[in-house]
């Protein structure tokens, strides 16, 4: 129906603590990677901060999108509503 839910098998939300590190650090999507049980390539993260949560989920090797709802200017790959989502992802 094209609805967000309907589009994205899994939507898990990781704390730093619970990872044992925080983005950007690689440490962190490394073990979200392996807490989820996908290949990197297969995942995907939305964040509203370019560096540290765009770069730093692609240096992973996750897709990633920046989430601009304020439009703010963001340069690429930029989603100004989650509803925007399902479009763009790689499966």
């Amino acid at each position: 129906n094209g609805s967000v839910s309907a589009s994205i098998s899994r939507v898990c939300v990781l704390t730093a603590d619970f990872l044992g590190a925080a983005k950007p650090h690689r440490e962190a999507f490394d073990k979200a990677t392996e807490v989820l049980g996908s290949a990197s390539s297969g995942l995907t993260y939305v964040g509203d901060d370019f560096a540290l949560d765009v770069l730093a989920a692609r240096a992973a090797g996750w897709q990633a999108f920046h989430l601009d709802r304020f439009d703010t200017g963001c340069a690429q790959d930029c989603i100004r509503s989650l509803s925007e989502l399902p479009a763009l992802l790689r499966w």
